[in-house]
């Protein structure tokens, strides 16, 4: 039983841990909803779960935990950037040419 206990770590870890890992199921959870139920494409859940997750979540998350979970925020990043580049139809940037240089212009302004 001894080497068991030592197999897991002792609770609780780390409260903001606990809580970025909550929201990252929870985005998740929105997205399969959204796109499910709502038709919708998933990164609305996903926004939808980050803009409430950033409302309450203020007093939680330090900057301390956020440096320790970096990683985690940049695949949540990068999963929500696949998923709207998924929606995008190259052929339809092709026919709205003005898009694609607003868009590069804006770019470079921010």
């Amino acid at each position: 039983m001894n080497g068991l206990s030592q197999l897991f770590p002792s609770l609780p870890l780390a409260p903001g841990l606990f809580w970025v890992g909550l929201a990252l199921v929870g985005a998740g959870l929105a997205g399969e909803i959204c796109r499910t139920y709502l038709r919708l494409p998933r990164i609305v859940g996903y926004a939808a779960t980050g803009l409430a997750a950033g409302m309450l979540g203020r007093g939680i998350v330090d900057e301390d935990m956020i440096a320790q979970t970096r990683i985690l925020i940049d695949m949540a990043l990068a999963l929500a950037l696949f998923e709207l580049g998924h929606r995008l139809s190259l052929t339809w940037l092709r026919a709205n040419r003005w898009l694609l240089f607003t868009s590069a212009f804006e770019s470079l302004l921010t």
